[in-house]
């Protein structure tokens, strides 16, 4: 989908958080019927690109990008969903990916103190979203997500 829905997705793999046996199947950018416990990512706008300036190693080009997770438990399970929220806010907030050879992750912060509720979807499976906002660099010719 995108290089950096990927390199969060393969970091939440990295930390067992989703994905193998954990019983939560993660996704980018849509959010499946199936299975029912699901975590999925989204990019959302952020702010235009910058210069972050590095004493060490002169500027780089940066952008602020927003994430979202949307998580989505099995039927009137809340408790496990809400569990599920906190470690990946545990995993990502000032938890920044390291990907060798790949984009430098300078800040991961949560944008609220902890994740939305957004009610029952039609199958009665509680629905959870928890913002981000992430700054990164990026190598020239690096293909900017739209907002």
């Amino acid at each position: 989908m995108s290089i950096f829905l990927d390199d969060i997705n393969n970091w939440l793999v990295a930390q067992s958080l989703v994905g193998g046996s954990t019983g939560w199947a993660v996704s980018e950018g849509f959010l499946p019927p199936e299975p029912d416990q699901v975590v999925a990512l989204f990019e959302t706008p952020g702010e235009a690109p910058d210069i972050v300036r590095d004493p060490n190693i002169g500027e780089e080009p940066a952008m602020a990008v927003g994430l979202q997770v949307r998580l989505r438990g099995s039927t009137n399970a809340y408790a496990p969903l809400r569990a599920q929220a906190q470690k990946i806010f545990n995993g990502l907030h000032q938890n920044e990916p390291v990907i060798p050879g790949g984009n430098k992750y300078i800040y991961v912060y949560s944008k609220t103190a902890g994740p939305l509720p957004m009610g029952k979807d039609s199958n009665n499976r509680d629905e959870l979203v928890w913002n981000f906002s992430v700054l990164m660099t990026y190598e020239p010719g690096f293909d900017i997500p739209a907002p």
